[in-house]
C-alpha cells in the first residue's frame, strides 16, 4: 500500500474513545500497519467499536480543556482551564 504521501509523525486514535486508550504513535512508514491493527483492536476491545482516525502528531503541543456549565436558561460560567498534556 501507498503510504509515502502521508507526513510523519502521526497518531492514529480511536473514534469513539478517549482517556489515552486506542492511541497509536507512527514514526516511520513501517509502523503504520501495525500500528493501525493494534489500535483498532485496542478500540474494539475497549469501546466495542473499531474505528480509527489518524492525525499529525504534533510534538511539543499541549492539551488544555476548558469546563463549561450551563443551566439551560441561560446561566453559564467556566471552571477555568486545566493543562491534561
Amino acid at each position: 500500500r501507498k503510504t509515502h504521501d502521508i507526513p510523519l509523525p502521526i497518531i492514529y486514535k480511536a473514534a469513539f474513545g478517549g482517556g489515552g486508550r486506542g492511541m497509536r504513535l507512527v514514526q516511520k512508514p513501517e509502523e503504520m500497519v501495525h500500528a493501525f491493527n493494534r489500535c483498532t483492536s485496542e478500540a474494539k476491545t475497549a469501546f466495542g467499536n473499531g474505528a480509527v482516525f489518524f492525525e499529525e502528531f504534533l510534538t511539543d503541543a499541549r492539551h488544555i480543556e476548558v469546563q463549561i456549565v450551563a443551566d439551560g436558561q441561560g446561566e453559564v460560567v467556566h471552571l477555568f482551564d486545566r493543562d491534561c498534556s
